[in-house]
C-alpha cells in the first residue's frame, strides 16, 4: 500500500510539473529590460521557422514567397507578386476577367471599402501572407490573396502604427512599435508582446520603461529573437537644436527559456547574424563595423566609421553585409553637412564589393541572396516621382536599379 502510495504521489507531482511547466511557456513573464542582465550570445540553432531576417525593419515592405517577392503598389491599393524568374509584376488575383482596376479584385487592399493596409507591414510566414489593416489587426492572407483571416488587434489605429514592426517565430508573432514616443518627454514603457498566431494568446515578453526611446531593429535568428533600445537626446549645433539618437546596447529575449538581457554595451545601430558560420556583425556608432565569432569568442573590427558611415541599417543576405547609411546622410544634411547616400556591400572579411549609390534611392528594404529592393526616384511614363526598383544580384558587374513593371 505504501509502495503505491508513494508511486501516486511521484505521478501528480509529475502532472503538476508538466502543467506548470506548460502554463509557463504559453504565459511567459515580462522582462524588465531596465534591470537587464547581462547574457551570452548563444549559438544560433537552426530551426524550422523563416523569419526572414534579411529585411530592413525601419520598413517591411517586401516578403519573401514562392517563387517570388509580395509587396503592395506605390498607390497603397493592390497587392503585387514579383516574379524571381521573370521579373515581371502583377496583381495577386486569379478571378477569371479581373482587370484589376475595382474594389472586386482580390489583389484590392485600399481605403475604398473602409479598411486599408499598412503598405510597410507586409510578411510572409509558413505559407502564408500577413499584413496590418488600418484598424489594427494582423489579418492572413492565402498566397493567392483569395482569402483573408482577421486574427487580431496587436495596435491602435493611431497611435504610432506607422512604426509597428512584427517578428513571426514558432507559430507566434512579436510586435514592437519603433517610433511612437521617440522625441517625448514623458517616461511610457516600450513593449514587445507576443501574440499566438491562433489568435488566443497574448502575452508581453519584454518592456524598458524611460522617456524619448525605442525598441527597434528586432530580428529572430534560431530562437533568439535580438533588438536594440535607443533614445533620442538633444544637441545643441550652431545655435540649432538637433535631436541625436543614442544607443544603449543589443539586447536578446530567448524565446525557449523566456530570458531576456543586454548582449553588448556598446552603442550597436545597427546588426546581423551569419546563421552558418555564427559569426554576428554589428556597427558600432562612430566606431565601425565588428564581426564578432559566437563560438570562439573572437571580435575584430572589419571596417572602420568615416565620415561616409556613422550609424548604418545592416542586412546580411548569406553572403554579404550590407550597410545603408541613408539615416546618417540625412542627420548629417540637418546638421549642415552634405554625405552622399550609400549603400556598401561587403564582404564576411570587410572586403569591399560594391557601393551602389544612393542618389536615386528614397529607402532601401534590403532583400535575400537574388535581390535588392528600394524606392527609387525614377519619373514613370503615367507619372509620380517614385516606383519601386530592384537588382538583381546574378548579374555580373556594378549593380543598377531597375523599375519593376
Amino acid at each position: 500500500m505504501r509502495k503505491k502510495l508513494i508511486g501516486l504521489v511521484f505521478t501528480v507531482c509529475l502532472m503538476c510539473s508538466a502543467c506548470t511547466a506548460k502554463n509557463q511557456s504559453e504565459q511567459p513573464q515580462s522582462s524588465d529590460l531596465n534591470q537587464a542582465k547581462q547574457l551570452e550570445i548563444q549559438t544560433v540553432q537552426e530551426t524550422e521557422n523563416d523569419s526572414q531576417s534579411y529585411w530592413g525593419t525601419v520598413a517591411h515592405n517586401f516578403a519573401k514567397g514562392e517563387g517570388g517577392y509580395y509587396y503592395m503598389d506605390n498607390g497603397d491599393s493592390y497587392l503585387m507578386f514579383f516574379d524571381e524568374e521573370t521579373q515581371e509584376s502583377y496583381p495577386l488575383c486569379a478571378l477569371p476577367n479581373c482587370q484589376h482596376n475595382t474594389t472586386d479584385c482580390n489583389a484590392y487592399v485600399g481605403t475604398q471599402k473602409g479598411t486599408g493596409y499598412l503598405m510597410q507591414t507586409v510578411y510572409y510566414y509558413k505559407d502564408s501572407l500577413y499584413l496590418l489593416n488600418s484598424e489594427g489587426f494582423l489579418v492572413r492572407f492565402s498566397p493567392d490573396g483569395a482569402q483573408r483571416e482577421k486574427i487580431v488587434q496587436v495596435y491602435q489605429y493611431g497611435q504610432g502604427d506607422t512604426g509597428t514592426n512584427l517578428v513571426f517565430h514558432n507559430d507566434y508573432v512579436y510586435v514592437y512599435n519603433m517610433n511612437q514616443h521617440l522625441g517625448m518627454e514623458e517616461e511610457y514603457a516600450e513593449t514587445i508582446t507576443r501574440y499566438s498566431l491562433d489568435g488566443k494568446e497574448q502575452a508581453v515578453v519584454a518592456q524598458y520603461t524611460g522617456a524619448s526611446c525605442a525598441i527597434m531593429q528586432a530580428k529572430c535568428y534560431g530562437n533568439q529573437l535580438f533588438f536594440i533600445i535607443s533614445d533620442v537626446q538633444k544637441q545643441n549645433v550652431n545655435d540649432k537644436v538637433v535631436l541625436n539618437q543614442a544607443y544603449k546596447g543589443l539586447y536578446v529575449y530567448r524565446t525557449d527559456t523566456m530570458e531576456a538581457g543586454r548582449v553588448l554595451e556598446q552603442e550597436v545601430t545597427g546588426y546581423c547574424i551569419d546563421e552558418n558560420t555564427n559569426k554576428l556583425f554589428y556597427f558600432v556608432k562612430e566606431k565601425g563595423l565588428y564581426s564578432y565569432d559566437i563560438n570562439t569568442k573572437e571580435q575584430k573590427l572589419l571596417v572602420e566609421a568615416d565620415e561616409k558611415n556613422q550609424m548604418p541599417e545592416i542586412s546580411f543576405d548569406g553572403q554579404y553585409v550590407y550597410m545603408d547609411n541613408s539615416a546618417w546622410a540625412s542627420i548629417s544634411k540637418r546638421m549642415g553637412k552634405e554625405v552622399e547616400k550609400q549603400c556598401f556591400v561587403i564582404d564576411t572579411n570587410g572586403n569591399m564589393i560594391q557601393q551602389i549609390s544612393g542618389e536615386k534611392t528614397q529607402r532601401i528594404y534590403f532583400g535575400d541572396g537574388n535581390y535588392l529592393f528600394a524606392q527609387t526616384v525614377i519619373q514613370k511614363i503615367s507619372g509620380g516621382n517614385s516606383e519601386y526598383s530592384y537588382i538583381n544580384k546574378s548579374l555580373p558587374g556594378e549593380w543598377e536599379w531597375k523599375a519593376m513593371e
